[in-house]
């Protein structure tokens, strides 16, 4: 699980630097072309049956249209706004705003645990996206928005692991995300088109990402929802920024400073707060 929180971790840091050689959606179908293929080779070389239950295939389109077309879509353009730093915080508010939904939309009790976590992860997000507002204000709202998406992809996906074997989950979901991803890039090359000088960083971002990220980490990512607690699971996401914001200034020199670690500190903890008991 840790290793998959690392990996995961690095995968801003990897994204954000081959978004600035080659446009961020045609980057995500080309990742996720590569994940679909590695992932069906495995099925075959595994010979795990390829196989969707009776009643899934309605969950399985939903969760492969957020989580792998709408997701990397939204995040691959987010970070070619903001920074790899920014993106992992923001995407961390998950678990705390899927409290918060449950309170607003199914009628759940608001705590006080909630309402505090809820207005220190605010501080520190008004913090962190007011800091550089004018550069990385775009970029920080894309990437919000990713993470409502990823709100609800989280709770079908749950479904998915205890129904299916995670590899065929994966193999199915990023099949069917990659489709997703096609007409996004259309769009993106007749009316958005990017620079395209693909160098050595966004060749080893994409091994990284479609080969570590996508694969590797998400089948343990899977394997573990299906073994072990949600609640015991999304303490670990609590470490991702930390990972994020570390490679972000190793290897692309981004800001790190106190100002970054308590804006930091303030949204995680928040997060810890507002969605745990």
């Amino acid at each position: 699980m840790l290793l998959a929180i690392a990996v995961w971790g690095g995968s801003f840091t990897a994204t954000k630097a081959a978004v600035a050689e080659v446009p961020p959606v045609l980057f995500a179908l080309v990742r996720f072309g590569l994940a679909a293929a590695v992932m069906l080779a495995a099925q075959a070389v595994t010979r795990t049956p390829l196989r969707v239950p009776p009643g899934l295939w309605g969950p399985v389109i939903w969760v492969a249209l957020l989580g792998t077309t709408a997701t990397y879509v939204l995040e691959n353009i987010a970070l070619k706004y903001t920074t790899s730093g920014n993106g992992s915080l923001l995407i961390a508010l998950s678990p705390m705003l899927t409290a918060v939904g449950a309170v607003l939309f199914l009628g759940e009790k608001l705590t006080w645990r909630m309402a505090a976590g809820a207005f220190l992860a605010a501080t520190g997000v008004a913090l962190l996206v007011g800091a550089d507002l004018t550069h990385t204000g775009v970029g920080d709202a894309i990437m919000i928005a990713t993470t409502l998406v990823g709100i609800v992809y989280n709770l079908i996906s749950k479904r998915l692991a205890d129904a299916m074997p995670p590899l065929t989950a994966l193999t199915v979901t990023f099949a069917v995300g990659f489709v997703g991803i096609i007409p996004c890039a259309i769009v993106e090359a007749l009316w958005f088109p990017g620079p395209w000088h693909p160098g050595l960083a966004s060749l080893a971002a994409l091994l990284y990402l479609g080969l570590g990220s996508s694969c590797l980490a998400c089948w343990f990512w899977m394997y573990a929802l299906g073994h072990m607690p949600a609640s015991r699971i999304s303490l670990f996401l609590y470490l991702m920024p930390v990972f994020t914001l570390v490679g972000g200034h190793f290897v692309l020199g981004e800001h790190l400073g106190v100002d970054t670690a308590l804006e930091a500190g303030l949204i995680l903890a928040g997060v810890y707060v507002a969605s745990t008991r």
